[in-house]
C-alpha cells in the first residue's frame, strides 16, 4: 500500500484510511492537529504521522511507501480537525 504525503508551504500530512488507523491501534495518539474528511484521516506529519509509520512498519515488517504531493496552500488546512469519539 502506498500512502500520500501531502505538504504545502506551512504544513505536512500523511493521508490514511481511518480503518488502518484503527487496525494499528494508534487512534488514541491522534490529536486535533490532524484533520479528517469522512473516512480519511490526514495525520499531522510532525506528530501523529510518525507514530502511524512506526506502527505500520512494525506490523508489516517493511518500510511504509509514500508518494509526495505538493500544493502551495493545501485543502487539508480547511478540513475539520480530528475529534475522538465520545
Amino acid at each position: 500500500m502506498t500512502f500520500t504525503h501531502h505538504y504545502d508551504d506551512s504544513s505536512a500530512w500523511l493521508e490514511v484510511p481511518m480503518e488502518t488507523v484503527q487496525e494499528l491501534g494508534v487512534e488514541s495518539k491522534i490529536t486535533h492537529n490532524s484533520r479528517v474528511d469522512g473516512t480519511t484521516v490526514y495525520l499531522n506529519f510532525d506528530i501523529e504521522a510518525l507514530e502511524f509509520i512506526w506502527a505500520y512498519e512494525k506490523k508489516h515488517d517493511q518500510p511504509l511507501k509514500r508518494k509526495l504531493k505538493y500544493t502551495p496552500v493545501s485543502f487539508i488546512n480547511y478540513l475539520e480537525r480530528f475529534k475522538h469519539a465520545v
